[in-house]
């Protein structure tokens, strides 16, 4: 059976091999793509429903929320390990109607660079969060609540947009390696299925 095999293999013309041997790559290149275009959507989708939350929350602010100010604020650095699902983090000091009280700020950018990762600390100099800034909270929910520069970033809805853009994308490069493998093993049976009905060339002999 051994010795069969290698001689199909040795009968197997150089067009056959390049045939072969193309498909062997358009299938790596697919399925690189496939991984590219699953983590893009994944990423793509974590961040539009990050994003639509915080601007629905913004919109609930707009119409409802009672301006104040804050202060004392800290970052939290998330952690890099592949495992760890922190994110960067601000909290600060909220002047609200019932008493300072210390709440985590929704919608937040932070400038993490230079603090150390896993741990709260003081916000850096020049930080939009230093010292006392004007706040935005819920009276029915204070712990809604966003700094008035990101209040506005959040409710003009520009980062849900950029997140169904980066969706699209990996959406398409997710569909057509998709296409791409279906493709590519439709005609690896197809010219299996021609081998197959080939006359034996041991046969003619």
């Amino acid at each position: 059976m051994g010795t069969t095999g290698g001689r199909h293999r040795e009968r197997m013309s150089p067009h056959a091999r390049r045939r072969r041997d193309r498909r062997r790559i358009g299938v790596l290149v697919c399925q690189g793509a496939a991984v590219l275009g699953g983590i893009g959507v994944l990423v793509g989708v974590t961040s539009w429903w990050t994003d639509r939350a915080d601007q629905q929350r913004a919109h609930q602010l707009a119409a409802f929320g009672v301006r104040t100010t804050a202060h004392d604020a800290e970052i939290y650095h998330a952690r890099s390990c592949r495992s760890c699902s922190d994110t960067d983090s601000v909290r600060a000091v909220v002047d609200l109607d019932t008493g300072p009280e210390r709440l985590r700020l929704h919608g937040v950018f932070p400038d993490t660079d230079g603090t150390p990762e896993g741990e709260w600390s003081a916000v850096p100099a020049g930080s939009p969060y230093g010292g006392t800034f004007d706040v935005s909270y819920l009276p029915s929910d204070p712990s809604v609540v966003m700094a008035l520069p990101d209040l506005a970033d959040a409710a003009s809805g520009v980062e849900v947009r950029d997140d169904l853009i980066v969706l699209g994308v990996a959406g398409a490069v997710l569909a057509a390696a998709g296409a791409g493998l279906v493709a590519l093993l439709l005609t690896e049976t197809r010219d299996a299925a021609h081998q197959r009905a080939r006359p034996s060339l041991t046969a003619d002999a």
